[in-house]
Order: structure tokens, then sequence, then C-alpha cells
């Protein structure tokens, strides 16, 4: 609390004695802003300015009773593009949009370099993911691991998250520091799945709907990139009559024959 002065009016004496004891605080703090949902809006995360509050502390004094007035500032510790990160981190869509058309950047990172498309693609935010590339959110910024949304999508098997950043020309070819395009972490998630021991139905249909989606990403890239698509439609048609863990293996090493003859690797 930043004390900005005593205001004793009239009412004090040239030496007054406190009674700490006696001390009260009068304060009223700010009201809790409501979202046009009718939530209520934490203040840090408030985007009105930040401004002074002015509470009162009444002391008892052998003399007559004091009135102090002080001042603090009620600063907002974060900025306006941090509040756009952490709202893309939680698939907050309202706030997104109103932070963006009332100027926060896009494309500002953290100090990892990730941007809220960064946070929005690995977490599966596609409305989160369209809102920020329609603002002008660069696709193939990369954190500073080497990877771009694209990747952290794939890795996530995030399809319509994949799907939307293809389309918004999201660079296919780019590598993360370890070398590996997106394509190459769908084929070593794959090869994952062929490690996995046997599971009970409910796994094995959780495994299916992973495999299909990773074809399903596989097939967009490979229109992106106008190549052939080889035996991946026609495996992903058999993925959807598959019921047991040994078929959805045997599906998988097709898959990755396929990724063979395509040179996709």
């Amino acid at each position: 609390m930043a004390d900005s002065g005593v205001d004793t009016s009239n009412e004090s004496s040239d030496n007054p004695i406190f009674d700490n004891s006696h001390c009260t605080l009068e304060f009223e703090p700010p009201p809790i802003s409501l979202s046009a949902s009718g939530r209520p809006i934490p203040i840090e995360f408030n985007e009105s300015p930040a401004h002074d509050h002015v509470g009162k502390i009444k002391c008892s004094t052998k003399a007559r009773h004091h009135r102090l007035k002080c001042r603090y500032s009620g600063i907002l510790c974060t900025s306006r593009n941090q509040k756009l990160r952490f709202a893309a981190s939680t698939n907050n869509t309202e706030l997104v949009e109103k932070l963006l058309n009332s100027g926060a950047d896009p494309n500002a990172s953290d100090e990892y370099q990730r941007s809220p498309l960064h946070m929005a693609a690995c977490r599966g935010y596609v409305d989160i993911v369209k809102m920020l590339l329609h603002h002008g959110a660069n696709p193939n910024n990369k954190d500073s691991v080497g990877n771009t949304p694209l990747h952290l999508a794939a890795c996530t098997s995030h399809i319509p998250v994949v799907i939307a950043l293809l389309d918004a020309g999201t660079d296919v070819s780019a590598n993360d520091r370890n070398g590996r395009n997106p394509i190459q972490i769908a084929i070593s998630k794959l090869r994952l799945i062929l490690m996995r021991p046997a599971a009970n139905m409910d796994d094995t249909r959780k495994l299916i709907g992973e495999v299909r989606s990773i074809v399903e990403m596989m097939l967009k890239y490979m229109n992106v990139k106008k190549e052939d698509p080889g035996d991946l439609e026609s495996i992903c048609k058999r993925l959807e009559k598959v019921s047991t863990h040994e078929q959805v293996e045997s599906e998988v090493q097709n898959i990755l024959d396929s990724f063979d003859s395509l040179k996709l690797r």
C-alpha cells in the first residue's frame, strides 16, 4: 500500500496521539465485472484500466478522531497479450474475441516463444484456433523447441485443429529441433500404438478412434501436398469396420507400409 498523504481536514490537533487498537479501515472494493453471458471476470483479466481506490482509516486519538485517507493503486499484473494467452489456453472464446477486437496481438509469445495459437492448438480448441487465424495469427511461428502449432496439434491428434491449420497455409514441411515434421511425429505415434498391450473393448474403441484421426490427418496432408494418398483412403474405410485390438494393429501396420511406399518419411 502506497501512502499518498494524510488528510486530517479541520479535525486534527497539532500533535495527535493515535490509539492503534481503535483503528478501523473503511474501503469499498471495485465492482466485479460480468461477461456478456453473465459470468464474473476476475479483476486481473478485466479489460478496464487500473484505477486508484481510496480507503479511509479512522483512528481514535486523545484529542479527536482523525480520518486518514490512504491511496493505493489497483495495478493489474497482466498485460492484454498475457490475458490473450491465458484465454486461449482455457478455451474462453468470449474473452479471446474481446481481447482481439481491442487490439491484443495474436502473435505475442511468452518466454518460451509460445503464442496463443500454440496454446490453443495443443489443447484442441478449434474455435479459438480459427478466431486467432482470422485475426492474423501466424501458423508457422515456432516455440523455443522448434514446434509450430501444427506440430502440437498433430502429436495430440486434434484433427479439426490440424485441418484448420492446414487450410490456413501452414508449412507442413516445417521441422522441430529434432528434425521431425508433423508427418514423422504421426508415424512415431503409430509405432507407439503397435507397442501397446492388448486392451479391453473400451480401450480398443478409443484406439480405433485415435488411429482414424491420424489417418484423416494424413489424408488432409496429402490433399494439401497434392499427392496420391495411395492406400490411405481404403485403410480409413476399413477402420470403420474393425473391432478388435489385433485388427487395429494390422491396419496400423498397413498404414506404416503405405507411408514407406509413398516415401513420406
